[in-house]
């Protein structure tokens, strides 16, 4: 998104429109729209907004012009691309943005009667002893891809997700091997 303010002296903040106030109503909009969403029963908790970046401003002293965010928005799978881009294009009518959409995939998701998350299931309970957890998964991965390519596909793995892109993650060697473990015996 990029934003377009009236810039000036930062002395006299009414005398321009900061693009940064603008832009941090942006955010509280687009968190508006992925909230707005239907919920899935997959997906606990709800979907959120991820915003990753705001930039604008030069100095305290100017009334910043023009500043750039960029977000992604997820969305469950009873929603099509297309009406999810119509929501967040619908905020170039309201605020003075141009907003470029740089990526786009569809939200999907498998049966879970499908043989290969059967098959994944009693690896799990093989191995753990316990009964999964089936969640839905709330960032793009590459499954997408093969999903499009009609390929049944899961997202499955050790860690953390709320850690991975951090300097805090890591996955401990026993949940490797348990990992290992599940996927032996998914080949099986």
């Amino acid at each position: 998104m990029e934003v377009k303010g009236l810039g000036g002296h930062g002395a006299y903040p009414r005398g321009g429109k900061s693009a940064l106030d603008i832009g941090w109503e942006l955010v509280r909009e687009s968190r508006k729209i992925v909230a707005s969403l239907r919920s899935h029963p997959l997906f606990v908790p709800s979907l959120a907004l991820m915003w990753g970046k705001m930039e604008g401003g030069d100095s305290s002293y100017i009334i910043p012009e023009r500043c750039s965010l960029q977000c992604a928005f997820p969305f469950p799978p009873h929603y099509t691309l297309e009406e999810v881009k119509g929501m967040i294009l619908d905020l170039e009518k309201q605020y003075p943005v141009a907003i470029a959409i740089e990526d786009e995939n569809p939200a999907w998701e498998i049966s879970l009667q499908e043989e290969v998350v059967r098959r994944l299931e009693s690896a799990v309970v093989e191995v753990t002893h316990k009964e999964p957890v089936y969640a839905g998964m709330p960032s793009w991965t590459d499954a997408t891809y093969l999903f499009e390519k009609g390929l049944k596909s899961l997202v499955f793995g050790a860690g953390d997700l709320a850690l991975a892109h951090s300097p805090r993650e890591g996955v401990s060697i026993e949940e490797l091997e348990r990992l290992a473990g599940i996927f032996l015996s998914f080949l099986g």
